[in-house]
Order: structure tokens, then sequence, then C-alpha cells
């Protein structure tokens, strides 16, 4: 017993076990997933880039199935969970939801932020099972969506980034934007780029109040937002002045800058650029290793590399869960060379800053 990829030879079982679920909740007809083109052939077409689809065999059979593929505009990154189904002996197995956590964490790990999906009311053990797992109700299905016969639609976000809170700069006590203790080229400049941090730290300040589990999606879309127009500004700076310097705002208005960067994690393009420009600024002497840290494990992360100084990591269903770290027995003394905390402690300060509570 256990889940596999789809393979070619299973193409005719697993089109027939959909439409037979789906014909037992009266899905049948135009509008539902069974009359998809793509029913007959579904390992060609989930071995396509953003696309797969797994099954769970027992004894040589094929009792259940569930897959992804992507969903509206790439830059989107958004998938779309696609044709949950069990036959009646694999289900009160728990089955079904590992088939699910399964495809989810492998659709996270390919690079989309959140999925969608479109059921029926009469399912009523599938939504069941898409609320527990942090599933959020839609008024109406995303524009795009193919199956017009459905009347359920749901969201969940797949990632939110932990920002590395605990290895930035905290926020300025005292006044909002303190006087700079240098002088600088540009101190309004300073002031925009320490501004944009500031806001972003306390938003992620309500993150932590809240339990980063127990956030809703319009909560994790307002993070986006705020960090995808302060990315937007960033542009236009660098585009101006080439990456901040420290005779231009200042270290603290470097590090703001730096900040922003590093939750730019919707435009990874941007993120390589501005890596480079980081790395060439620390080989001079300027720019926080802590930063260029986490902005390295970040970019890895996202090209689907192991990360160097294991700065990331994602709440995976209510567990702190590390993305791939090379070389793990040479990782606290790479992070110790940048200012880093022992990688122990990191996770042990995570979990209690990134509390986990209870719904």
């Amino acid at each position: 017993m256990g889940i596999r990829s789809i393979r070619p030879e299973d193409d005719a079982a697993v089109a027939q076990g959909i439409r037979t679920v789906y014909a037992d909740y009266g899905c049948t007809g135009p509008g539902y997933s069974p009359n998809d083109p793509e029913m007959d052939h579904l390992s060609a077409t989930y071995s396509q880039p953003g696309h797969a689809y797994f099954i769970w065999e027992h004894e040589g059979q094929i009792l259940g199935g569930c897959g992804y593929g992507p969903f509206g505009p790439e830059e989107a990154a958004t998938c779309e969970l696609r044709k949950l189904y069990l036959l009646p002996a694999a289900r009160g197995q728990g089955a079904g939801e590992a088939l699910m956590l399964h495809t989810l964490q492998h659709a996270r790990e390919a690079g989309f932020r959140d999925c969608y999906l479109e059921t029926v009311e009469r399912m009523t053990e599938a939504v069941g099972l898409y609320l527990k797992h942090g599933f959020e109700e839609l008024k109406a299905p995303l524009f795009g969506g193919g199956h017009h016969a459905c009347d359920r639609w749901f969201q969940r976000a797949l990632q939110l980034l932990l920002c590395c809170i605990l290895v930035l700069a905290p926020a300025c006590s005292g006044p909002r934007i303190p006087a700079s203790p240098v002088p600088v080229m540009a101190p309004e400049l300073r002031r925009e780029l320490m501004e944009m941090q500031l806001i972003a730290e306390e938003h992620r300040e309500e993150v932590i109040k809240k339990g980063i589990t127990n956030l809703t999606l319009a909560e994790v879309y307002e993070q986006r937002r705020i960090y995808r127009t302060h990315a937007d500004r960033l542009k236009e700076i660098v585009a101006r002045y080439g990456w901040p310097s420290e005779q231009l705002v200042g270290p603290d208005g470097v590090s703001a800058a730096a900040a922003v960067l590093i939750n730019a994690d919707h435009d990874l393009r941007f993120q390589r650029e501005g890596l480079q420009l980081m790395q060439a600024a620390w080989a001079a002497g300027e720019g926080d290793g802590t930063q260029l840290a986490a902005l390295t494990d970040w970019v890895r992360v996202a090209q689907g590399l192991p990360q160097v100084y294991g700065t990331q990591a994602d709440f995976i269903d209510g567990r702190l869960q590390f993305h791939p770290i090379e070389d793990t027995a040479r990782v606290d003394a790479r992070r110790a060379s940048v200012g880093l905390m022992s990688l122990a402690e990191y996770r042990r300060q995570l979990e209690q800053v990134y509390v986990i509570r209870k719904q």
C-alpha cells in the first residue's frame, strides 16, 4: 500500500476510477472533471512541467488518485488540486488525506504559493477534508476555472515566507525613523527605505501575535501585496542608483534595502540580480552577513537547490520543516561566519516566536 506517481499503463484504470466515483455523486455531464479532455491520457498531461498526479495503490490495485496543475497566469504561482478520488475499498483508512497532503507538499516544493480547487456540496467528506487542512471557502470561482457545474470553491496558501525575523535588524525604537548616525548623501531615500522595512516588520508582528498557522487567506495576500509594492519601488531605486551604498543611505538604509529584497520572493529574477549586487557590496565591506545568508538560501531553495546556511523553513500543516541543507555537519560553522546563531538555537527560537495555536 502506498503512493506513487502515475504511469502510462495506469491511465485506463485511473480514468475509470474517476468516472465511477464522480458518477456515484451525480457529477456527470458537462462542467465536471470526468469530461476534461485530459481524462484518457492523464500520465502524459501530468508529466508536463508544473503538473503531477499520484495514485494510491494496494496489492497491485489502483484505489485512488490526486494531482495538481497550474492555474491562472504563471506569475500568480497558483496551482489547482485536481481529480481527487477514492474507490470504496480505500475509504476510512486515511488514504484520501494522505494523497492530498502528499500532493500539496509536492506542489509546494514545485514552487506554487497557493492552491485552488472546485468541488460540489454533496461531496461532504472531501469538503470536510479541505476545511480541516486550511482551505478557505470562496464566494465565487476564480476566473479561469473550467468546471462550471461545481458549486463550492476553496483556496489555501501553500507558502508564507518566514523572513528570518531572528536574523534581520529589529524595528527601530524611539522615533519611527531616527536620524542617521553618519552623514548620508540621500537622507530622504534612506527614510523611504527604512519606512518600507518598518511597515513590513509591523505586519510581521501581527503574524506572530496571531500565530502563523492561523492566518486567513486575506492576511497572507495582504503580506504579499506589501512585499510586491515595496519590491517595485526598490527596482526603481536600483535602476537609478545601483545597489544603495552606505555613503548614499547609511548602514541602516542598506540593511532596509536588503530586507525589502529578501521579502520580494514573488520575483526570483530580481532577487537573483539583487543577490549579485549584495555579494559585491559584501566583498567591498558593506552590508549585513545575516541578510546575505538569508537571501542566498532563499534563492537556492527557489531554484530547487539545498540551502547553505539553513535560514529557510516553512510551517507545513503545523510543523516547522527546514528546506534541505547541504553539508549539515558544517552548517553551524557557515552560520557563525556570517553572524548567525546555531541551527538548533534558531529552530528553537523560530518555534517559540511563530507560535502554533490550535484553532
